[in-house]
């Protein structure tokens, strides 16, 4: 094996999920296309095998060996969750641990609650205002809603709005085919699907369409990881 599949083999086998480990929840809304087009795509990325069966290529391996190995092809999966709307642990989850992660999660965010900016007569700092009235702000700053708060508002219709998509391994958040693409970007770049297997695409609300990589290209770029270097780009 070679020094960077073992120093993978390390981080994956010693990976914790804040929850069930690598379990990506999508609040499912059935009367969105765009909704059932990202439920289709996770579900098929979630089929798609490990590529650490690359790597094995029968070498005797001690003990340790196989089982560094045996913990790490654990780590690689991840299952799909279909939801409808997030409870308020999920919901102070998201609000409290996600959304310093990246910036495409406070848009995921706001996509989802649209209400909480509504009543508040607010926008994202990194959007543009539609109107002057618009107090311009970061989600972080927003108050987190009480468990009393969140149900009175829970049981109003328009209050949460899906799809979102939440990589509870990453804390990362997805309402769209970018922000999913960050997801699986980052667990296809560190070996956990097959590349080789994936399929075109069209983004929904985007021009033309997107073919997924192949595993051989992507190879080509894994000496920084794509979700680091997007985000340290952002400063």
């Amino acid at each position: 094996m070679t020094g960077s599949v073992i120093r993978w083999l390390l981080q994956a086998s010693k990976r914790k999920a804040p929850g069930p480990q690598n379990k990506i929840t999508i609040y499912h809304d059935t009367n969105s296309l765009l909704s059932q087009h990202l439920l289709g795509r996770l579900h098929r990325y979630s089929l798609m095998p490990s590529t650490t069966g690359r790597f094995d290529h029968g070498e005797n391996k001690s003990k340790s060996a196989k089982a560094m190995w045996t913990n790490a092809v654990a780590a690689s999966k991840f299952a799909v969750e279909v939801g409808s709307q997030p409870t308020f642990g999920e919901y102070k989850f998201i609000h409290e641990q996600c959304m310093g992660m990246h910036p495409g999660n406070s848009e995921a965010f706001e996509s989802a609650f649209p209400s909480l900016f509504r009543s508040r007569n607010l926008t994202l700092c990194n959007r543009t205002a539609k109107t002057d009235k618009l107090q311009r702000t970061y989600v972080p700053d927003l108050e987190v809603l009480s468990e009393r708060e969140y149900g009175q508002l829970a049981d109003q219709e328009v209050f949460f709005q899906g799809p979102l998509v939440v990589d509870w391994a990453n804390y990362l958040l997805a309402s769209d085919d970018k922000g999913l693409d960050r997801i699986m970007s980052n667990y296809l770049a560190c070996g956990t699907q097959d590349y080789g297997q994936a399929f075109v695409h069209t983004h929904l609300g985007d021009k033309g369409s997107t073919t997924v990589p192949s595993a051989s290209n992507w190879k080509k770029a894994n000496a920084v990881h794509p979700h680091v270097a997007e985000f340290a780009d952002l400063f």
